[in-house]
């Protein structure tokens, strides 16, 4: 099993505000870190919540979890 931890940098739909999240790609297969980095150019100037973000890359990639924190609430998605 492979895990991957990475920065992820998307606005919120809601407010605007920009959101860092912390992922973690688990993986039987190699990923190319190219793939994250080609994920996060396509996400940087649009606006996406949490769990659709975490929806979009386990559908990539299999297991995924995203911690985030949006208005003083921290959110985890799996």
């Amino acid at each position: 099993m492979n895990s991957y931890q990475f920065k992820l940098v998307c606005r919120c739909p809601y407010d605007s505000m920009v959101n860092i999240y912390d992922v973690t790609v688990e993986s039987k297969d190699q990923v190319d870190v190219e793939k994250f980095l080609k994920f996060q150019d396509e996400v940087y100037e649009k606006r996406y919540l949490q769990e659709q973000l975490s929806k979009m890359l386990s559908e990539m990639f299999g297991r995924v979890t995203i911690i985030g924190e949006h208005s003083g609430v921290k959110i985890v998605s799996t």
